[in-house]
């Protein structure tokens, strides 16, 4: 059994003050979602925080800014999701 890069991602709780290659993803991901607005740093800061909220209000997930498994399921299957046009 291989698990993808993705599925691992779930296992990593982010929040503010996290970095590292996690926030990056993280961060390719909501942009991915909401367009190149965010600043792709690897640092969970003041910006990463708020978008991560709009995301979780966007959805009807808790909104804490925090990234844990139900944030990062969804945020995932969303990126995962076929594109249509």
């Amino acid at each position: 059994m291989t698990i993808s890069k993705e599925t691992t991602k779930t296992q990593t709780v982010l929040r503010k003050g996290s970095t590292g290659d996690d926030v990056i993803y993280l961060q390719n991901t909501l942009n991915y979602i909401y367009g190149p607005d965010l600043k792709v740093d690897g640092i969970f800061g003041a910006q990463t925080e708020a978008t991560v909220k709009r995301f979780q209000k966007d959805f009807n997930l808790v909104v804490d800014g925090i990234v844990g498994d139900k944030t990062w399921a969804r945020l995932v299957e969303l990126r995962n999701a076929p594109v249509t046009c």
